[in-house]
């Protein structure tokens, strides 16, 4: 393809031909590159335009040239093509054949005449006379064509100021002068040169990014690929000085401030000194900055028309700032500088671009941190246009990397020619494997320094270095001392120095990442072998502000170096977690010490381990008073829950022993009284005479000893309930079930104080739908396909099978087993049960589960894990022989012999959903994966864990692996990239048994040794709230059923739980802002911190399409309107957008207005308007259907306005804010109504108006909650008390109010008496932000920064406690529990007596 077109008119078509003779003759390179339409060789083929063929050239083309005339100008085609090119962004040359033509049209291009006074060349092409041209014209446009060429051979080598600079340049930082030796990378240049033009045209976008993997070049392509072409177009751009952030992107070395001060100096502007500079930056005066740069653009203007006399005017060019690794602007250790230079630039560049686009910025950054550059709120103003074409170079473009250095060299005097060989070999090696490209760099580099004096590279030179992929090593080993224990001693050194302080992890990749060291934080002994690295060009070393500084040279080294690879792997964690701490303790030290940024719990127990680690403690430095406070806040926590703990036992200790002196009491007084019913008897018998007397006093006793009986039976109900609510509490050993019953004798003996325990035990376990008893520990659980059947196996050698929707017991025991039940599998179609044993595999018919099974045919021994293939043709086992065995799934036969899988016994086994991967865990602490055809093992196993793997399991989309081991951790595998695809995840507390994902693939859940089932995130791996509670031993097994929300376990307390998690919604939006119900109660939505809106349906908690978008930060208030057909919410992007309930759509466009980040935002009563709230202290009313905003801002408030809402009426609007104030406006005149509600209450972060109006309640930071008289502003009674914590959000619905708290819970209170209504509601692992109240189906809704919605019962009744249980209390159970001083009760009717 052609590298510069020709457009001209047909007219002209001699001169055309003339002026490519000439061009060719002065540089024969250029024959087969200019395209001449007329020319029979590569001219156009029949039935192409001249414009198509330039748009399929587009990725070579550097340059048009259009011959300007009169006829050209007459030419509706010609305008076409001048028209393509310029739609194109392509340089074009303007040769003119005659004066003042085209001038409208080109006036954007520099001219060059090729007519005029002074000599002439002609050129003969035959045909007539020859064709004469301005010599001066002619060697104008020549040179101008030259200067316009993108390949490096339009570039000077060597550099005259660096005659002896090498070619090949391996991992030495690449500069303008190493232009001409910078290959493969043409198209992309011209492709981003193009887009440069395209938005200096356009003038709506300010930052390029240039996107890329670690590896791919990126600030190669910049530094010797990009900005060298723009400086030649210097009528378009002027370039400063490159910036890379490093740790100081304001003022340090390569900052901001240098490169500002530095251009300047290049136009030789008036001295403006570099403190001054670096303090404006620091202060962010954009105005200041903007001034300095625009004198830049002028100067730059000003040398143009030295240079071009006879122009009357030139307009300024754009400034282009070069940002390289823009990734450490957003790194752990950048500190405030970086807020401040995006700050800053965003500013300036919105000065510069008022007019025209002034100001251009050019970023690299990493692929896998531009997601945090895109949503960094200082941006937001900024367009962005993203060069997302640097995809690692291909192994077909190596050839020009190899071969064309070495073309310069000799061309400038130093021959250097390499083998053909060689080169085939090199191409050959680079053809798989990472960082090839990078690898491939330093190979050439060290062959040039070890062989280039012979004038040829060789392939027995290249084998002499180790070839490419030892390249690397080898250079580390020259540096380490050959002597094993010397080298070992070195490595430490260096282990040391990388791991904390030269290396990372990112965090959002789980790839290495290089960190900018101090050399004096580097330990002492590495220094030395830090420095021979250094030398090696494997690392960099500066004086930037001051310090030394070091730092790997690419970041390919922190993969290819063997030793280096497994430190990082080895401290993937730690790294990750020490850039975590740091970031946490620069947000709370930035946001004025806020106690809500503290640490607690595990989190701040890992923190502090971390930071007391060797080497991390040193680095780690800064982040201790972060820590101190975070512990001085969790001692007082503790404090604070022991203090209410021990009250707690106190009053259940009193409430216990009180009941049992009024049972004493009750027992004492009726044995009284059957003592003298005996002597009344006696009496009685004795004598005759007093009879009317003996039966009066009868009648007494037994109304006495009735009264007796009763207050017997309350204390015992006050008794059962306190030993129950110890039970669910965990403070006495016990099961739910004898909980569960005692709470249901209670009733019976006492209804009141039965009601309620009934309430609280429902609601603390909301999640068990039914405990189905044993009398053996069950080891493993499965559930059909179809969601009928439960099966589970026991210690007893027996199969037991449920109901899983009635909890009937359909097979008590299936026992033909002689040993243990390990493992068992439904097929695929339901048809059959496979239940594997200590002695063999038996194959069970589902529809006759009373028939003989059958037995798999061949020797198992004991087998710990079964499975079926996804279309059922194939079962495998695994032995605890470490063997694994496939069977034919419909006759029992085995398929091949055992194979050899694990050198310890296989407990675990999973196929991938497609069926062709068979994944398996074993006591040898690995899971391997295995191809199914051809039962061979697939890449390397995947180790990590430090004790037996005991369970794995699939995700849906077969990417995902998730393994379960005795060492307490749940491990997520990438299955292609056969790596962890995530933090391990460790909240439990003993041994993970099981594990198993969600049909939906959107819940993981795991069954430990700490007795619980834990509920995970599969988008973000992290916990679902609080893990199901109940079970009193080990969960050996859990299975989802097909519905998604149901689970069932098995556990060592001989029980079987049947769950259901529909109430907790697993809203994967990073953290819920807040919540909201329809008016109908059909569903729910919620504003999540990844900015996006979601609905979900009430009943079934699933998501009801797909997510809204349109926020471009984090979507804090949501509601919906009275009708329920429209939502509102607000974002941290300042604006608010309505949608519609039904279809997603948005309604208009964003209500823009505030200036700060939405808080709070409601409908009216009547849907007309929408009143908001934000951080710029302002309520404003907005029209709900034009969008428009009704009037001023409501003014007054001296902090954020953290809530809004309307009266009832319509009529008033009430707001709280971070001043710790109430106000009341009246909405028809925006005035406030009477005086400022408060004045020392803390943050007042909700109100909610009762239905009628009379009063309303707020939500403050000191964790009350306050009734106010709407009329007077009168508190009404004391505050509630209860949270422990800032109450975040309040809601009402009739006379029950609910709160959330940033302690984690959610409480309902009864709105009459002022008190709270049961315990508080425990299940968000993080603060509870929002709450809504659902009264249609009587529920309280609720939504946390854990990234959960919950949804919570507000009433709770005997018959659904009942559903729980599977049988009545049994009557040896009545008389151990309750007493046998009274009558039993069946509790449950329905339900069996045992």
């Amino acid at each position: 393809m052609s590298r510069i077109f020709l457009s001209h008119s047909s007219r002209d078509a001699r001169q055309a031909v003339a002026l490519k003779q000439w061009l060719v003759e002065q540089t024969p390179p250029l024959a087969n590159e200019i395209f001449l339409d007329v020319d029979p060789a590569s001219g156009l083929r029949t039935g192409t335009r001249w414009k198509d063929a330039l748009r399929q050239a587009n990725a070579r083309c550097e340059a048009v040239v259009c011959l300007l005339s009169t006829n050209w100008e007459a030419s509706h085609e010609c305008k076409v093509e001048y028209r393509t090119a310029e739609n194109l962004n392509k340089q074009i040359f303007v040769a003119r054949l005659q004066p003042s033509t085209g001038d409208d049209l080109t006036s954007e291009w520099q001219r060059c005449d090729l007519f005029g006074d002074g000599p002439v060349t002609a050129v003969d092409i035959g045909g007539g006379p020859p064709v004469e041209f301005s010599t001066a014209g002619l060697y104008r446009l020549r040179d101008g064509i030259r200067g316009a060429g993108i390949g490096a051979e339009s570039f000077v080598w060597p550099p005259p100021d660096d005659p002896d600079r090498a070619p090949y340049r391996g991992w030495e930082p690449l500069e303008e002068s190493d232009a001409a030796v910078f290959f493969g990378r043409d198209a992309q240049i011209v492709r981003a040169l193009d887009t440069m033009r395209g938005m200096r045209v356009a003038a709506i976008d300010a930052l390029l990014v240039i996107l890329g993997p670690s590896g791919s070049g990126k600030s190669s392509f910049l530094r010797a690929g990009l900005l060298p072409r723009l400086r030649r177009e210097d009528r378009r751009f002027v370039l400063m000085d490159i910036v890379r952030p490093e740790r100081n992107a304001l003022t340090g070395t390569s900052g901001f401030a240098a490169a500002l001060a530095g251009t300047r100096r290049q136009f030789d502007l008036p001295a403006a000194a570099l403190g001054d500079i670096k303090q404006r930056c620091a202060v962010g005066d954009v105005d200041a900055v903007a001034g300095w740069m625009s004198e830049i653009r002028q100067a730059a203007a000003r040398r143009l028309l030295d240079r071009d006399t006879g122009e009357a005017a030139v307009s300024a060019p754009t400034l282009v700032l070069p940002l390289d690794q823009a990734e450490e602007l957003f790194g752990a250790d950048t500190g405030p500088s970086a807020e401040g230079f995006l700050r800053l630039l965003a500013g300036v560049a919105e000065i510069m671009n008022a007019d025209d686009l002034g100001l251009v910025v050019t970023a690299t950054i990493r692929t896998d941190r531009y997601e945090v550059m895109q949503t960094h709120p200082a941006l937001a103003g900024l367009g962005t246009v993203l060069f997302d074409e640097l995809k690692p170079m291909p192994p077909t473009q190596f050839k020009e990397v190899i071969t064309g250095p070495a073309a310069r060299a000799t061309e400038s005097g130093r021959p250097l020619q390499v083998a053909p060989d060689l080169v085939d070999r090199l191409l050959a090696d680079s053809a798989e494997g990472a960082d090839t490209l990078p690898i491939l760099a330093l190979t050439l580099s060290r062959l040039y320094v070890d062989y280039g004096g012979t004038g040829e590279l060789t392939l027995r030179s290249y084998e002499n270095l180790g070839g490419m992929r030892r390249v690397v090593q080898t250079e580390i080993d020259e540096v380490l001392s050959r002597d094993p224990q010397q080298r070992a001693a070195e490595l430490s050194a260096l282990r040391a120095a990388f791991i904390p302080w030269l290396a990372t992890i990112n965090a959002d990749s789980d790839q290495p990442m290089r960190r900018v060291a101090r050399w004096a934080d580097l330990p002492a002994e590495s220094r030395p072998l830090i420095d021979a690295l250094v030398a090696k060009r494997l690392m960099v070393k500066d004086n930037r502000d001051g310090q030394v500084v070091v730092e790997v040279a690419l970041e390919s080294l922190l993969r290819q170096w063997d030793e280096l690879a497994g430190w990082l792997r080895d401290e993937r964690k730690d790294l990750k977690d020490a850039d975590d701490l740091e970031r946490a303790a620069a947000a709370w030290s930035g946001n004025d010490h806020n106690p809500s940024w503290l640490l607690e719990g595990s989190r701040l127990a890992e923190a502090i381990r971390l930071a007391n680690e060797p080497g991390f403690r040193e680095r780690l430095a800064s982040t201790h008073p972060f820590l101190d406070a975070s512990h001085q806040r969790e001692q007082q926590r503790r404090a604070a829950e022991e203090q209410q703990r021990r009250a707690e036992l106190t009053a259940a200790q009193e409430r216990a022993q009180h009941a049992q002196e009024r049972q004493a009491t009750a027992e004492a007084h009726a044995a009284t009284l059957r003592r003298r019913s005996t002597v009344l008897r006696a009496v009685l018998a004795g004598t005759a005479v007093v009879a009317v007397v003996a039966v009066v006093t009868s009648i007494v006793a037994v109304l006495a000893r009735g009264q007796a009986q009763h207050r017997f039976q309350q204390a015992t109900a006050v008794r059962l309930v306190s030993e129950a609510d110890g039970i669910l509490a965990g403070s006495r050993f016990g099961s739910d079930e004898q909980a569960f019953q005692q709470i249901l004798a209670a009733r019976v003996l006492d209804q009141q104080i039965g009601d309620d325990a009934v309430y609280r035990a429902v609601v603390s376990r909301d999640d068990t739908v039914r405990i189905m008893r044993t009398s053996t520990p069950m080891d493993a659980v499965a559930v059909s396909p179809d969601g009928r059947l439960i099966a589970a196996g026991g210690r007893d050698d027996g199969v037991r099978v449920w109901n899983l929707d009635s909890g009937e017991l359909i097979a008590e025991r299936l026992g033909q087993h002689r040993d243990d039940v390990l493992a068992l599998a439904f097929s695929p179609d339901g048809a059959t049960l496979a239940s594997a044993g200590r002695d063999t595999v038996l194959l069970w018919a589902v529809d006759d589960l009373g028939a003989t099974p059958r037995e798999v045919k061949g020797r198992t021994g004991a087998v710990g894990a079964v499975a079926f293939s996804p279309d059922g043709r194939r079962i495998a086992t695994g032995g605890w022989d470490g063997n694994l065995q496939m069977w034919d799934g419909r006759s029992g036969a085995a398929i091949g012999a055992p194979l050899p899988a694990h050198a310890d016994g296989i407990y675990a086994l999973a196929f991938s959903p497609d069926g062709r991967q068979l994944a398996t865990g074993s006591g040898d602490e690995s899971v391997r994966l295995w191809d199914v055809e051809s039962s061979r093992e697939i890449g390397a196993p995947l180790t990590g864990h430090f004790a037996s793997v005991r369970s794995v399991a699939f995700s849906r989309d077969g990417k995902f692996l998730a393994s379960g081991s005795l060492d307490g951790t749940v491990r997520i595998w990438d299955v292609a990239a056969g790596t962890l695809a995530a933090l391990p995840l460790t909240d439990h507390r003993d041994g993970v048994f099981s594990v198993a994902f969600s049909p939906d693939g959107s819940v993981l859940a795991s069954g430990g040794g700490d007795n619980a089932v834990r509920l995970w995130d599969t988008q973000s791996f992290t916990p679902l709230g609080e893990p199901l509670m109940g079970h009193q031993f080990e969960v050996f097994g859990v299975a989802f059923a097909p519905d998604g929300h149901r689970l069932v376990s098995s556990s060592y307390d001989q029980s079987v739980r049947l769950w259901d998690i529909q109430h907790l919604i697993p809203a994967q939006q990073r953290g819920v802002w807040s919540v909201a119900v329809s008016p109908d109660g059909s569903r729910i939505v919620s504003g999540g911190l990844d900015g996006t809106v979601r609905f979900w349906d009430a009943a079934t908690g699933r998501g009801v399409g797909a997510p809204l978008t349109g926020h471009e930060n984090s979507v804090g208030p949501v509601a919906f309107s009275p009708g329920g057909d429209r939502v509102v919410s607000g974002s941290d992007d300042r604006t608010l957008r309505i949608w519609d309930a039904e279809s997603g759509r948005p309604i208009g466009g964003p209500l823009v207005g505030h200036t700060g980040a939405l808080y709070s935002a409601a409908f009216s009563p009547d849907g007309t308007r929408i009143v908001s709230g934000a951080d710029d202290r302002t309520v404003r009313l907005w029209d709900a259907r034009t969008g428009e905003q009704i009037g001023a801002p409501l003014t007054g408030h001296t902090g954020a306005v953290l809530t809004t809402v309307f009266s009832p009426d319509g009529g008033r609007v009430a707001s709280g804010s971070a001043d710790q104030t109430i106000r009341l406006w009246d909405t028809t005149t925006g005035e406030q109504i009477g005086d400022t509600i408060g004045g020392a209450i803390d943050w007042v972060n909700s109100i909610v108006y009762t239905a009628d109006g009379d009063r309303f309640v707020s939500g403050t930071g000191d964790g009350q909650l306050r009734v106010w008289d709407a009329g007077t502003g009168q508190q009404v009674g004391e505050p509630l008390r209860g949270h422990t914590d800032s109450v975040m959000s309040v809601a009402i619905s009739g006379t029950s109010l609910a709160s959330g708290s940033a302690d984690r819970t959610v409480r309902q209170w009864d709105l009459a008496s002022l008190r709270p209504v049961g315990e508080p509601l425990t299940g968000h692992s993080q603060a509870a932000r929002s709450v809504a109240i659902d009264h249609e189906r009587g529920l309280i809704v609720s939504g946390s920064a854990d990234g959960t919605v919950r949804l919570w019962p507000t009433r709770g009744t005997a018959e659904e406690l009942c559903a729980k249980l599977t049988s009545n209390m049994s009557r040896q159970q009545w008389d151990q529990w309750v007493s046998p001083e009274i009558d039993y009760v069946a509790t449950c009717p329905g339900l069996p007596t045992l």
